[in-house]
């Protein structure tokens, strides 16, 4: 799980999130707005070719 707060900002994640997305220790904070939280989930999973379209890729979802 990973929680955020109406604002959009982080509030929580729990140990089996990390679990499943092991790549986010250490890159998720408290507080952090819901767009770098995604911005670091996609940077983790996207092959070079489509980092081009990250931005576009957040604005969409």
């Amino acid at each position: 799980m990973c929680a955020f707060d109406l604002e959009d900002r982080t509030v929580v994640w729990n140990q089996t999130y990390l679990r499943l997305f092991p790549e986010q220790a250490g890159r998720i904070f408290e507080g952090e707005d819901y767009i770098h939280n995604l911005r670091h989930f996609y940077e983790s999973w996207l092959i070079p070719a489509e980092l081009a379209d990250i931005d576009r890729s957040i604005a969409a979802t």
